[in-house]
């Protein structure tokens, strides 16, 4: 089986320390510019707001966006931004982050945690076992899924929920992880 060459989405987009991901350009949503945006944060309407400037960051340039519009559409954000009118414009963000300096990002929440923060934690288990390391975070549809370094080489992805994932001790640099069995043979 051969391997694709390019770097994952995840990796090309991999933020530099200091910045935190707000959400995410996906896919144009019809022909005239408009595009789908994926929150990643818990007040998307608070932090992705029509008329302010948007820090943006794709393959290592730093940027800034518009949004001119938004709408929700079948449980979607869906967003028309400044300079984009067509459908070529609205593929050329795909993949593109929506970001805000740490500093400015303000605090996650209880029990939250910014990406940034849960990559390099070593997962253990509640006993102390070693599992792995946090090597991303993949955000989904259902829920975030952690991106697990496992110690005999591979990858596994857990996801990212308070009965397989009851304490993160940003600290002491653990997440603990209650694993069921299998789970990373996949």
């Amino acid at each position: 089986m051969a391997t694709d060459p390019r770097p994952s989405p995840a990796r090309e987009n991999a933020l530099p320390a200091g910045l935190v991901a707000m959400g995410r350009f996906g896919p144009p949503h019809g022909v005239s510019g408009q595009v789908l945006l994926e929150p990643l944060t818990d007040d998307p309407e608070g932090r992705l707001v029509v008329g302010a400037p948007l820090h943006t960051f794709r393959r290592g340039v730093e940027g800034t966006v518009v949004l001119a519009g938004r709408h929700w559409h079948s449980g979607r954000l869906v967003v028309t931004v400044e300079g984009v009118d067509d459908r070529t414009g609205a593929e050329a963000l795909r993949g593109t982050m929506v970001v805000r300096r740490e500093d400015e990002a303000g605090d996650p929440g209880e029990g939250a945690y910014w990406d940034h923060q849960l990559v390099g934690l070593r997962v253990v288990t509640p006993e102390g076992a070693p599992v792995g390391e946090v090597t991303d975070v993949v955000h989904t549809s259902a829920q975030p899924l952690l991106q697990v370094a496992l110690p005999g080489g591979g990858q596994g992805l857990l996801p990212f929920v308070a009965p397989l994932v009851p304490d993160v001790d940003l600290a002491a640099g653990t997440l603990t992880a209650v694993v069921p069995e299998g789970l990373f043979d996949l």
